[in-house]
């Protein structure tokens, strides 16, 4: 059996901040439930979705396992106690929720890479927003079948 890969620290650091910045940019416009791929190194994907929950929102990410039979809950990231459900991702958190978040987002990243005994995803949904974590966010002018901007309506 051969070890699962890993990127290196650099590049896992600056994935996970283009993911969280991502994120908080377009969770401003694209109404919950959403989801969405990034592209990462080697054809790979960060599979996420954003759920609003009673009282609260939740980023459910996914990744194989090494068998790859099925995605499963890779990580679970709540909004802090207090911040409901509207709004963008980490905007407003504390330095201490964003560096926590940025440990679970960071770790979600390399399982679905392929490290911490995930088996690398590499199969795109077409229903989900598909992103470039290394690049600037900017608006999307169009968005899959079942996308909502928020204040209603699908752009």
């Amino acid at each position: 059996m051969t070890a699962s890969p890993k990127l290196p620290a650099s590049v896992l650091d600056q994935i996970t901040s283009g993911v969280m910045a991502h994120l908080e940019f377009h969770s401003g416009y694209i109404a919950a439930p959403s989801g969405y791929q990034f592209q990462l190194p080697e054809g790979r994907l960060l599979t996420l979705n954003d759920y609003p929950l009673k009282r609260t929102r939740a980023l459910y990410f996914y990744g194989y396992a090494p068998i790859r039979t099925y995605r499963k809950v890779s990580a679970v990231l709540a909004r802090p106690r207090g911040m409901g459900v509207d709004g963008p991702w980490f905007a407003g958190w504390t330095d201490r929720k964003l560096r926590r978040a940025f440990k679970v987002v960071r770790y979600a990243v390399g399982f679905s890479y392929g490290g911490a005994l995930g088996g690398g995803d590499v199969d795109r949904v077409p229903a989900m927003i598909l992103l470039d974590p290394t690049t600037p966010p900017e608006r999307l002018s169009e968005l899959p079948t079942g996308h909502r901007l928020i204040g209603g309506g699908e752009e």
